[in-house]
């Protein structure tokens, strides 16, 4: 995959969509009566911890006895080769991510 096409399929799992009819995506906030729908440029999962944090939350949320969050641990502990996930990058968070959700695709 492309880092483009990571940023994009994370978005889309922790809930962004497209735009019609332009580049950019969207998000509507929950949690009012008229779910406020912004259009803003789609985080920088790769580069930004920050970022991973709010995707890893929505991990988090879908993890209804699922073993997501088991799942995307092994993932780390698996790619750094130690239980010292706490220093895993965004970039490896990214990967994990996508292999949990089972969307990450090797390169060509």
């Amino acid at each position: 995959m492309t880092e483009e096409q990571q940023r994009i399929t994370i978005a889309e799992a922790c809930g962004w969509t497209r735009c019609e009819g332009s580049m950019g995506y969207e998000t509507r906030y929950r949690g009012t009566p008229s779910e406020t729908t912004v259009r803003v440029l789609l985080p920088d999962y790769l580069n930004d911890l920050n970022a991973m944090h709010e995707a890893e939350t929505h991990l988090l949320r879908m993890d209804t006895n699922c073993g997501y969050w088991e799942c995307y641990s092994n993932s780390l502990i698996t790619m750094l080769g130690c239980s010292d996930i706490f220093h895993a990058t965004a970039t490896q968070r990214a990967e994990a991510f996508l292999r949990t959700i089972r969307k990450w695709e090797e390169p060509k």
